[in-house]
């Protein structure tokens, strides 16, 4: 089984150079063996710091800061395990329109919100924001386990 570490709207300072302890801690326990990002990062040594815990991918949010463009593309394909993750930061079904392909899991930013539903045998995963709630109360991160060709998702609160 594979774990992966998953993260969107950092909305990271300039000054951050971390992720929340939680988060961090979280990933750590799990044994994630990387982490996607669903975008909108904004400052760059956040992420160099989130790549001491495990291997990025990112895609670009809509939050555009001079590094986004050379860091990361609006939409990629990740493949764990014969299992295929297309990731985007805005995101809006049917994934075949937007990744051109099936996928068997979208992982997806741009809400703030959670999201860990399955529709027409996709995963929708949104891990929520760990830095800004916007109407959700508690911050929120997320774990995608992958065994064979089953994905399964974890919303985790803290």
């Amino acid at each position: 089984m594979t774990k992966i570490g998953v993260i969107s709207d950092t909305h990271f300072s300039r000054g951050t150079q971390s992720l929340p302890g939680p988060v961090q801690a979280g990933f750590v326990e799990a044994g994630v063996r990387m982490i996607l990002h669903a975008g909108d990062i904004v400052a760059l040594g956040a992420l160099r710091n989130m790549e001491l815990v495990a291997p990025v991918l990112a895609v670009r949010g809509n939050i555009h800061h001079e590094h986004n463009e050379q860091l990361a593309p609006i939409k990629r394909i990740v493949e764990v395990e014969g299992c295929i993750i297309g990731m985007v930061h805005v995101f809006y079904p049917p994934p075949e329109g937007v990744f051109g392909r099936k996928v068997d899991c979208v992982v997806f930013g741009h809400t703030h919100s959670p999201e860990n539903t399955v529709r027409d045998g996709v995963l929708h995963f949104n891990p929520g924001s760990p830095t800004r709630r916007r109407r959700e109360r508690r911050p929120y991160f997320g774990i995608l386990a992958v065994e064979g060709s089953k994905i399964t998702g974890k919303i985790i609160r803290f």
